[in-house]
Parts: structure tokens; sequence; C-alpha cells
């Protein structure tokens, strides 16, 4: 009777993901060229070697295009791709216009800022994610605009300044209606205002001279007769031109025979 022998054998087998990524997503790349693309971190120690056939870990990309790399672990060989669009390709042109830096007359505020850009109709504000189409702007200061254009933050800076706008009218506190040619009337004077009104009151409050149409001046007299000497209060309104709104002013004045 024979006697049988069995004989066991074990082996190991690993099988290898042939479908492993090598590169990342397609994508969109924000800054100009170049571009230096590289494979994902899983994948060191790898042999690679890209579509011109160089072997380097890494590889400088020039403009947008698919791109192609196949790489070895020893044991199997990869491929994989991806499509890589510089955002100057998709996006030609100024992506964001804002307006020149402005003044504006504290009067006016707030400011309403409409940046422009033919890729988007949102904006950002200060780095804030809440998207609008106006930017209110509510203080003077340097402001900065962003616009998400294809997943990449375009922003260019707004500079605003404020200014009181203001149109001083000067009025002499004194002035000689004594037909000598010299200070014989008087009138507002200054730049930046158009004349509205133009009041005479006595010490009393007595209504001496008054007009709404040129010409905006007193010469001393009442309707009737000459104003003695003395104290006079001058009331004028006018139209501020640098901010559209209507002033007044009242001062004293001394007439002098």
């Amino acid at each position: 009777m024979g006697i049988g022998v069995c004989v066991l054998f074990t082996r190991s087998l690993t099988v290898l993901d042939d479908h492993a990524p090598l590169l990342p997503h397609d994508q969109v790349v924000c800054d100009a060229p170049p571009f230096i693309l590289r494979p994902l971190p899983q994948t060191a120690g790898y042999a690679f070697e890209w579509q011109d056939g160089s072997t380097e870990s890494a590889w400088e990309v020039q403009m947008s295009g698919l791109y192609r790399v196949q790489a070895t672990d020893g044991y199997c060989h990869y491929h994989d791709s991806l499509r890589l669009d510089f955002l100057e390709d998709i996006a030609p042109g100024v992506l964001l216009h804002l307006p020149e830096d402005t003044t504006l007359c504290n009067s006016h505020f707030p400011y309403s800022l409409a940046p422009y850009s033919e890729y988007t109709d949102t904006f950002l504000l200060n780095g804030s994610h809440e998207f609008a189409q106006v930017l209110p702007l509510h203080a003077s200061g340097q402001y900065t605009v962003g616009a998400m254009i294809a997943g990449c933050e375009v922003v260019g800076t707004f500079t605003l300044e404020a200014d009181a706008c203001e149109a001083p009218v000067y009025l002499p506190n004194a002035f000689s209606p004594n037909a000598d040619g010299i200070n014989d009337r008087l009138f507002p004077q200054g730049d930046d205002f158009d004349m509205l009104e133009l009041s005479v009151f006595d010490r009393w409050g007595n209504l001496l001279h008054h007009t709404t149409a040129a010409p905006f001046h007193w010469n001393g007299s009442t309707a009737t007769q000459p104003a003695g000497e003395g104290v006079y209060m001058i009331a004028i309104r006018y139209l501020n031109r640098k901010t559209g709104y209507e002033e007044s002013k009242a001062q004293e004045v001394v007439l002098m025979r």
C-alpha cells in the first residue's frame, strides 16, 4: 500500500490599480504662464514620461491644452491626462473695469460704485463673500473690488476721496455808496455759486431791499430814499454749484456815507 504525499504551495497576489489617477482634475489656471504641472502626491517614487518625452517629476506648461503623462511603479504602467486652460485664454481682454478714482462731496455720500465685466455682473467688496451688482461706499478710502471669473478671483482697487465742496461767498463788512466810484455797491463775491436771492434788513428787521433776479447788489438805497449810515443785515441765498444744493448766509454790514 503506497503512502500519499501532500504538498502545499502558498503564493501572495497583489492586485495593482491600473486606473489610479496620476494628475489632478481638469482646471483653469488663474495666473499667467508658466504653470508647473505636478503629479498627485500618492505617485511619489514613480518614474514619469510626459508627452514630449521628458522624464522630469514636473512639467512646465506654457499654454492651454491637453496634457498626458505615463508612469510606472516598477510593476504596472499608468496613463492619465488633464485639460489645462489659462484664464487669459478663456477670458481675454480686460476682466474688470472700474471707474477712475473719484472725489465726492461729503453731502453726496454714499457713493454707488458700479464695476463692469463682460464675464460677470456681480462683484465683491474688500473680500466680502456677498456678491452685488452695485457696491455702496459710505466713506472715503481705498477699496478692493473682486470678481469671480471661471473660478478665479480677479481684483482691482478704487480710491474714493471726500471733499467738503464748499463754495465760499464773500460779503464785504462795509461799503460807502457815496458815488465816488469806490465801494458804491454791496454784492456777493466768489466762485462756484449762483445767486438766488438777496435781502437787506435794518436793525429792527424791516425789509429795505429784496431781489431774486440779477443784478444781486445793493446801492445803499431803499425804495424811496437813500439809507442812513449804520449797521444793516444782508441775507443771501445761493446755489452751490459743487454740491447742487441751496445754501444761505447772513451778515452784518456797515453803511458809511
